[in-house]
């Protein structure tokens, strides 16, 4: 495993979206289509998850649990099932 920050390999997808630009690492087992399902998925939801009791999103935890929540939603589209996953 490659442990740089390698920007441009084969491991991350980029997507330019409203002059922002976001970086998307793949996972082991996804394809290059999961991984861009995934990226509009957090791009699309970036500011509407919030952390529990507070009004205020800390962009970390938002963007750790955007990413959990996309796996969990590529995996139920692909017909995995969740029972009381909490999150």
């Amino acid at each position: 495993m490659n442990t740089t920050n390698n920007i441009c390999g084969d491991d991350n997808i980029t997507i330019f979206n409203k002059g922002r630009i976001y970086i998307i690492n793949k996972e082991p087992y996804e394809t290059i289509g999961d991984v861009y399902k995934r990226g509009w998925y957090i791009i699309n939801n970036i500011k509407t998850v919030k952390t529990d009791n507070s009004d205020k999103s800390d962009k970390s935890d938002n963007y750790t649990k955007l990413y959990s929540l996309s796996i969990i939603n590529n995996n139920k589209n692909k017909g995995m099932t969740y029972d009381n996953a909490i999150i």
